[in-house]
């Protein structure tokens, strides 16, 4: 066999075995919200998800009432054109649950775009964080 020949054996025996699947990862997340449900910051951190499939988030820390209360924390993700995907927003009330909300396919780029959700200005706690799987 020349050495052509067996390069190009080599070659279709390479196209033909299956890849090794890319699977999403847990990302550490976190940042602070002084916004109520009608301002909304915007990350400008670009993600990009790993393989077709759900994200998936989970807050160890919510922001707090003054009392201790957790306040509600709005989430929504933002495409490359600034549009909301999906037209809506996800609402989270607890921590230690995983929660699955957008689907989307390999390679989509998003931001991640949250609001706290309701206005408090006087001895609460304005941080969250967790993980996103993506």
């Amino acid at each position: 066999m020349s050495a052509v020949a067996a390069s190009s054996l080599a070659m279709i025996a390479a196209l033909a075995l299956p890849g090794i699947a890319q699977a999403a990862s847990n990302h550490a997340i976190s940042g602070e919200t002084w916004s109520s449900n009608s301002e909304w910051y915007t990350s400008a951190t670009y993600r990009t998800k790993v393989g077709d499939g759900n994200v998936k988030i989970s807050f160890t820390k919510l922001p707090r009432f003054s009392d201790g209360d957790y306040d509600d924390l709005k989430w929504r993700y933002i495409d490359n054109a600034g549009s909301i995907l999906g037209g809506s927003h996800y609402t989270f009330s607890s921590v230690g649950t995983t929660y699955t909300n957008w689907y989307m396919w390999d390679g989509n780029q998003f931001r991640n775009s949250f609001a706290r959700g309701t206005a408090c200005f006087s001895g609460c706690d304005h941080t969250f964080s967790g993980t996103q799987n993506y």
